[in-house]
């Protein structure tokens, strides 16, 4: 094997390929085109981050702050687009007759209104002058961005897997609103785990490709988590104005009774998750 690698370089490269398409097909009007921005700027922000110290500390803060400033943008847009998928699908489990007035189209009208302007805010930002030189300036950074040794590489995963061992710690004895807001944090700390071992991946073993699935499956979990509270707070908006509007707010209720039961399930298989990940396999350089 060769003594360096260009792991991190060609991990940036790709994922910054990826927001060039996907910023093409936004303009196309493809579907799922902001949903590809966001994935590719949360991949380039977060490897940005943990491996800055190799990237170059300044450069790598600097366009990270970047890439937080895109993801902003585009966020709206695409959480309208989720919630009203989940809170469609979450309305055609609903009997019939407990499914009271035109809350379809009431649903359809507030999304209707929320998409666009989200769309819009992502158009406006993906034709901004700040824009254009974020593009300039990661493949500046990716260009200057040099090979390392492997060992270089192994730092800064443990550090990103501490994190997510410190996040989860520190949800115990919580509860409520605080609890949720914990567990987004590991969700957000097992995001770039995840990310950072697939920046090692094609260099690692199979050990850190089976922890990486564990920590992969925590993601997910909490995403879903997430996006629980998300439609909460969704519903509880629409609940309130259809309230204002005389529209029969019931089955809003029901459908958030339903999202907090789903949410304590998952924060039970979440507990079992993180029982595999903690057991399971990894490099012993992983745990030092």
């Amino acid at each position: 094997m060769p003594s360096d690698t260009e792991a991190v370089p060609v991990y940036l490269y790709e994922q910054f390929e990826r927001l060039r398409r996907a910023e093409m097909a936004f303009h196309d009007g493809a579907d799922d085109s902001v949903h590809q921005l966001r994935v590719a700027a949360r991949k380039l922000r977060s490897t940005l981050r943990t491996f800055k110290t190799l990237v170059g500390k300044k450069n790598a803060d600097a366009v990270a702050a970047e890439l937080k400033w895109l993801g902003g943008e585009l966020a709206p847009a695409r959480d309208a687009e989720v919630s009203q998928a989940r809170i469609e699908a979450g309305l055609d489990d609903v009997p019939p007759e407990l499914v009271f007035g035109p809350l379809r189209q009431y649903l359809a009208r507030g999304f209707t209104r929320t998409s666009q302007a989200g769309l819009a805010r992502a158009a406006e930002a993906l034709s901004s002058t700040r824009y254009a030189t974020l593009v300039q300036s990661i493949a500046a950074l990716i260009e200057t961005t040099q090979p390392t040794e492997r060992k270089a590489l192994r730092r800064p995963m443990r550090k990103a897997a501490r994190k997510l061992d410190r996040a989860t710690a520190a949800t115990a004895g919580l509860s409520g609103d605080e609890l949720e807001k914990a567990l987004h944090n590991v969700r957000k700390k097992a995001k770039r785990a995840r990310y950072a071992a697939d920046v090692v991946r094609p260099v690692s073993g199979k050990k850190l490709r089976t922890w990486r699935k564990h920590v992969k499956a925590i993601q997910r979990t909490l995403g879903q988590h997430q996006d629980s509270v998300v439609d909460r707070a969704t519903l509880r908006h629409f609940a309130i104005d259809g309230f204002s509007e005389n529209q029969n707010t019931f089955t809003f209720g029901l459908l958030y009774g339903r999202d907090e039961a789903a949410a304590s399930m998952l924060r039970d298989r979440f507990a079992d998750e993180w029982r595999t990940l903690t057991t399971g396999a990894r490099p012993a350089w992983l745990k030092n």
